[in-house]
């Protein structure tokens, strides 16, 4: 392995940042100039939405107030949660409700145009996205955003921001992803879907980061390589981590999930624990229609 690590050009955006459900989001948003009201209601006029509210866990991520447009769309409209220090939040919603936005406004690779988001108490709104990475969040974008013709090993030492790779993670990594240490040296570009979607998240990772954004980590994969994702993000868990997943297949929500927070275009439909809407067949299909995969 190289004696020298080296980081991202400063600035520089995350390699392969399309996201086909960018498109979904926009075709489901509210033109700026229209005068009719920005978003239908998330939930029946007769009840009000459920929003975060600060907890007894000490909270790592709050986001207040944000809104974000793509070129003359409204996609996130007042978004307001909280992220706790440690566990999973899953965030749910229909196809275009605005995961993808939330996430990547989050990274600093969308700018909101009103609101904040804070880290750790900071303001980070605004910050560009290597910043952002430095100070301790991971990101899994949903189309992986992983360098094709450069090896697994150095997609691996690109995600590492203080020096080598330690040993003792690199076995772990190589645990959980046993076909890492098998295709070390090969082009990612030739791996299957599913192994660039390990190699997505190992290179996550690579060092240990106080939150991960994850999303849609087993979207169109086999059922082998799903369990080995979700058993992965289940050990960030245990390892003390803060996951904020976006997922469309309940099972694996249900599984993983601590609290959830669900998005109707564009804004907070509902937030609770996980369990409370897992418990709830008629608040799924009110909140969450026939998109998510119930098996």
């Amino acid at each position: 392995m190289p004696d020298q690590l080296y980081a991202p050009p400063d600035g520089g955006d995350w390699p392969g940042s399309s996201n086909p459900d960018l498109a979904a989001e926009a075709s489901s948003a509210t033109p700026l100039e229209a005068e009719r009201p920005l978003l239908r209601p998330a939930v029946p006029a007769t009840s009000s939405a459920t929003v975060d509210r600060p907890s007894a866990a000490p909270v790592l991520l709050s986001l207040a107030g944000v809104s974000t447009d793509i070129g003359p769309y409204h996609i996130l409209d007042d978004v307001s949660f909280d992220v706790p220090v440690r566990g999973v939040t899953m965030l749910l919603g229909r196809n275009g409700a605005g995961k993808t936005t939330t996430l990547r406004t989050i990274m600093g690779l969308r700018q909101p145009r009103s609101g904040h988001i804070r880290f750790d108490g900071e303001d980070i709104s605004g910050w560009p996205a290597h910043r952002i990475a430095r100070a301790g969040l991971g990101y899994v974008p949903e189309d992986m955003g992983i360098f094709g013709s450069l090896s697994v090993a150095e997609n691996m030492i690109l995600a590492a921001r203080s020096g080598p790779i330690p040993a003792d993670r690199l076995d772990w990594l190589f645990s959980v992803f046993p076909a890492l240490r098998t295709f070390w040296n090969a082009p990612a570009g030739t791996l299957s879907g599913g192994q660039k979607q390990m190699l997505a998240v190992a290179r996550a990772m690579v060092e240990r980061r106080r939150l991960y954004l994850i999303d849609e980590p087993t979207k169109g994969l086999a059922p082998a390589i799903m369990a080995t994702l979700v058993k992965a993000i289940r050990d960030l868990k245990l390892q003390g981590a803060a996951v904020l997943l976006v997922e469309q297949n309940f099972a694996v929500a249900r599984e993983l999930g601590d609290r959830c927070v669900v998005l109707d275009d564009g804004r907070v439909a509902w937030s609770g624990s996980m369990t409370a809407i897992a418990d709830d067949p008629d608040l799924q299909a009110r909140l969450l229609g026939f998109d998510l995969e119930r098996t």
